[in-house]
């Protein structure tokens, strides 16, 4: 579960032999490293934590600056026998940049930004933050693609290694699908830039064992269609995160599967030191609405339709933000909240809409699709505007709800904050699943928002976890929350349903004792259609790619 917690933490401190193995790979890398090395108990206290409820203290802490200084930190840590962690900005909400080993935090020397001629692509290094790349390109009306909210302090080593995506990116415009070229260091020692003909022909002979395998691997997944299939749905929408095994199926040579295994592997397989992403466009002209409904049906038949069947768009609406009641309820004080509170009922969401466009005409003409579409299921108030204070005012609201959250949360309990998905056409089902999942373990206070045409929802809550009983109710709500995104969720989007006057009742908080969705057929039920995919194993054109130098393997 991905946790933040805004109150004290326990402190796990590394074993005295951990202590000593610290002090002697500092000794070690002394004059190999030209950046700051602590073994102390303040500076290593210091950066025992990231944005996460983690906290562990780590043995040693090293600033490193280049390649080279990788490999002499990585064989330091081998000689110790020491856990390595890379640390870019330190953003993460699950405890991805803390270690009681080793931490290697990435120094000012991989501040790298080169923007591309025709600014079709830009190449960065690890310590840039993500708004100062898209700052470069905003001349050129161009941006990457992933767009966290963090984007402001998060950097890019972090946004390739945990393949962040955001609220306008998708799927379709994280780093896996927009990288051009990847350049990374392994284990080992060896580099691989995979935008070099040379050095990929060097490491297909280097290592053509460790190919061999990951082609090996990709004829095993290949061969079995429904595992192929499971992979397929699986990365269609953000349900996913670690290993990006989408590879698997996506890429023939294994050097194109190395690379891009590499996205979301969160510095297990190696590290980072480039990454070249193709730009999207980001158009000039936008136009911006906060927009209730009457309840999470009216909005989630809106956004199936704006979420143009799953296909990314840059011109039209590029995001489209869920808002549930409760969320919205702990921002209704800020001025940008005033114009929708008589529209408002304690179930009523809202949705944040951008529409782009890259002329004012065409934005003119977006921006009614968007109204007539909204419009036609039951939205309440419809205000578009081209203001940018007022669009930035409202997309803070909507980037602030993990502080707003927490503020609301009772004194001296954690926040804990969680990601999950599922199909767009079964959102409303799944925000009322999740609701009643939420206030039946006790966690009433918790809010619910997230990136609606990616189907993807976060939602945030709080516990006191020094109270006798707290860690056993967070076991138990995590358990029906796995059954609920894993099972239930799984059922009905294979077509197991009820009719939406039932869905309106369930909105009202009339809900059965069965649960959301029964085991038995109900009237409403529909039965699940056949998998359009063939039962045969899938073909694989990848013939001799393995024993072939490829060149840019990356981003074809």
């Amino acid at each position: 579960m991905q946790q933040a917690v805004l109150s004290p933490s326990p402190v796990h401190q590394p074993t005295p032999d951990r202590i000593a193995a610290g002090e002697r790979l500092v000794a070690r890398l002394r004059g190999q490293i030209a950046g700051r090395m602590f073994t102390d108990a303040l500076m290593t206290y210091a950066r025992s934590g990231d944005a996460s409820s983690y906290r562990l203290v780590p043995a040693a802490v090293v600033f490193i600056n280049s390649e080279d200084e990788v490999r002499a930190v990585i064989a330091a840590c081998r000689a110790e026998q020491l856990p390595l962690t890379f640390r870019a900005a330190g953003t993460s909400l699950s405890g991805r940049a803390v270690t009681d080993g080793v931490l290697a935090v990435l120094g000012d020397g991989w501040r790298k930004l080169d923007i591309h001629p025709g600014a079709d692509q830009i190449t960065l290094g690890p310590a840039i933050i993500v708004a100062w790349a898209n700052a470069a390109l905003k001349k050129f009306d161009r941006k990457i693609g992933p767009d966290p909210a963090s984007q402001a302090t998060c950097k890019i080593g972090g946004v390739v290694n945990n393949n962040s995506s955001g609220m306008c990116c998708g799927v379709a415009q994280n780093t896996y699908h927009t990288m051009a070229r990847l350049r990374i260091v392994l284990a080992d020692g060896t580099a691989l830039d995979s935008g070099d003909p040379a050095s990929c022909d060097a490491f297909r002979i280097s290592h053509a064992k460790m190919l061999a395998g990951l082609h090996d691997l990709h004829h095993q997944v290949m061969a079995d269609p429904d595992l192929v299939a499971l992979i397929q749905k699986k990365y269609r929408i953000k349900n996913t995160v670690g290993y990006s095994l989408n590879a698997l199926v996506d890429y023939h040579d294994p050097l194109d599967i190395l690379i891009h295994l590499m996205v979301g592997s969160e510095g297990t397989l190696g590290f980072v030191s480039e990454v070249t992403y193709n730009t999207v466009p980001e158009h000039p002209f936008k136009s911006t609405a906060l927009v209730p409904f009457p309840d999470p049906f009216a909005a989630a038949s809106a956004i199936s339709v704006l979420a143009n069947n799953g296909v990314q768009v840059t011109t039209g609406v590029t995001a489209a933000e869920y808002i549930e009641r409760r969320a919205s309820a702990t921002v209704e004080h800020l001025a940008p909240m005033a114009p929708l509170l008589p529209r408002l009922t304690e179930t009523s969401p809202a949705v944040l809409i951008d529409v782009t466009a890259p002329t004012a005409q065409e934005l003119e003409t977006e921006v009614e699709k968007a109204v007539a579409v909204l419009s036609s299921n039951g939205a309440t108030h419809i205000d578009f505007s081209t203001d940018e204070a007022r669009s930035h005012a409202l997309w803070d609201i909507r980037k602030g709800f993990f502080a707003s959250g927490g503020a609301a949360r009772p004194k001296g309990t954690s926040m804990l904050t969680e990601d999950v998905a599922a199909p767009i056409e079964r959102l409303a089902e799944f925000v009322i699943a999740m609701r009643n999942l939420l206030d039946e373990h006790g966690y009433e206070d918790a809010i619910i928002f997230g990136h609606a045409t990616a189907g993807n929802l976060h939602f945030q809550m709080s516990d006191d976890f020094a109270t006798p009983g707290a860690a056993e109710k967070s076991d138990i709500f995590s358990k029906a929350l796995s059954d609920l995104v894993s099972i239930r969720i799984r059922r009905l989007a294979q077509g197991r349903t009820w009719h939406r006057p039932r869905h309106r009742a369930l909105c009202r908080g009339r809900m059965g004792e069965q649960g959301l969705w029964p085991d038995a057929p109900d009237q409403g039920a529909v039965r699940p259609r056949k998998p359009a995919q063939s039962r045969r194993a899938a073909q694989c054109r990848c013939q001799g790619a393995h024993q072939k130098p490829q060149g840019h393997a990356a981003g074809r």
